[in-house]
């Protein structure tokens, strides 16, 4: 029973931690961010997935953000850790706006007219494939050059942070380390 709970928590109770996290999404988003700082991979390997998962969360497909950004990161040569971190900036706040200008942008370069939005509705999840389609397609189509630009705005800052914070973690092992050396010499 080593990390696991006494008492199991109910499915309403996940749900809520899930839209927002006891410590809150600061707090969240900070753990996430050391977690990534920490992760033993080049500079390079965790920026680009965290670019990865960042380009991952402006797809239209819901439950294969995981599998989208892994993919992209091993492609990439970029941590598959850093990329399931990276997915973390689709979440039930940024989802709505990420939608909605992506299905936006989507059918400005599909040409659509904008009177022609496809009817929203929790039924649109019970139709077939078929009547999903017009809302999708521009979704995708919007996502891939948003998504794209969201990488690079994630990739080049990451990769100059984690570069400095590795940099300066060495540095602090080595200075701890010539103050043992000394200690033990003295």
């Amino acid at each position: 029973m080593m990390f696991k709970r006494r008492k199991e928590r109910s499915i309403p109770t996940k749900v809520r931690h899930a839209v927002w996290p006891d410590s809150g999404w600061r707090r969240a988003l900070h753990y996430a961010a050391k977690r990534a700082m920490r992760l033993r991979a080049s500079p390079h390997a965790i920026a680009m997935g965290m670019a990865a998962g960042t380009m991952a969360s402006f797809t239209p497909f819901m439950g294969l953000h995981a599998a989208i950004a892994v993919a992209v990161a091993w492609v990439f040569g970029g941590s598959i850790i850093a990329a399931l971190l990276g997915t973390l900036i689709g979440n039930p706040l940024t989802f709505p706006l990420i939608w909605a200008v992506t299905y936006r942008i989507g059918t400005w370069m599909l040409g659509t007219p904008q009177g022609s939005d496809p009817e929203l509705s929790l039924s649109i999840w019970q139709r077939s494939f078929d009547a999903i389609w017009p809302l999708i397609k521009p979704m995708t189509i919007g996502g891939l050059p948003l998504g794209i630009l969201a990488a690079l705005a994630v990739y080049f800052p990451i990769r100059y942070i984690v570069a400095e914070y590795q940099r300066k973690r060495a540095e602090r092992r080595a200075e701890a380390e010539r103050r043992r050396a000394q200690g033990d010499l003295a």
